[in-house]
């Protein structure tokens, strides 16, 4: 296995997360008196990962850390993760290098991020397979927030869309992607020949990841899911900042979730 680069994605206003997020973007929300930005590159660094790059955009002067490479997403208010991603690809002048990218807005435990970096799959997506007490908690109405992941022979065939059912959801992505280097270039590629194009089969600046997976699949790239049974939270709202407060615990200066 070569070289592994992280890239958080951490551009947006976290307006769910309000009164916590006036001042500060998203990712450095704190838990247990950690942002959750500096739990990610603190779990990256046990897991010998010190190539890490963040895209910034609403509040970006907040995020300060050593050894961080930094992208701007001026378009913040009113691009979405893609947007954030393609600057990202489109800055780095050569791809040497296997590509990891987490949202700013989850916690999760080393392990997770340690089987994700071992994965030899082309992508690579963490999805949880115990999720739906969780979401039951989350939720007032969970079927309304969750979102389709459906799986053949360890294949991901659909991820991200609206469901009417849990009983045939048995899936939930979390946030966190792997993608090898020759497979990023290829997407790194694509992206820029939408931009250009100004493709109307693809917005680069209004799409959510998910979109951008299910784009992927519906070109033929194969995506294939890396199962967790829990150990990892989402902080989307001040609810979900109460449950994450009861369901992490501080340890050797990161955090580790219970659930």
């Amino acid at each position: 296995m070569g070289r592994t680069k992280l890239l958080v994605l951490a551009a947006g206003k976290g307006e769910r997360l309000r009164p916590l997020t006036l001042g500060i973007p998203k990712g450095m929300v704190r838990l247990k008196n950690i942002s959750l930005i500096e739990n990610i590159i603190s779990n990256a660094n046990k897991n010998e990962i010190f190539d890490i790059d963040i895209v910034t955009g609403y509040k970006n002067s907040k995020i300060k850390y050593k050894n961080i490479n930094y992208i701007h997403n001026n378009l913040y208010n009113k691009t979405n993760m893609v947007y954030s991603f393609y600057l990202a690809l489109y800055s780095y002048q050569k791809i040497d290098f296997d590509l990891i990218i987490s949202y700013s807005d989850i916690v999760y435990n080393k392990s997770i991020l340690k089987k994700i970096k071992n994965s030899n799959k082309n992508i690579s997506v963490v999805v949880d397979t115990i999720w739906k007490k969780y979401w039951k908690e989350r939720f007032d109405k969970p079927i309304n927030d969750a979102e389709s992941c459906f799986i053949k022979n360890n294949k991901i065939l659909e991820i991200g869309k609206p469901i009417t059912s849990f009983k045939k959801n048995k899936f939930q992505y979390i946030g966190l992607i792997k993608i090898r280097k020759n497979v990023l270039i290829k997407i790194r590629n694509k992206l820029i020949k939408i931009n250009k194009n100004k493709s109307k089969n693809f917005d680069i600046h209004k799409n959510y990841f998910t979109d951008l997976l299910n784009y992927l699949i519906n070109q033929k790239f194969t995506i294939n899911p890396i199962k967790i049974k829990k150990g990892w939270l989402e902080i989307d709202t001040v609810k979900d900042y109460k449950i994450a407060n009861k369901n992490v615990l501080l340890k050797d200066k990161s955090l580790i979730v219970i659930r």
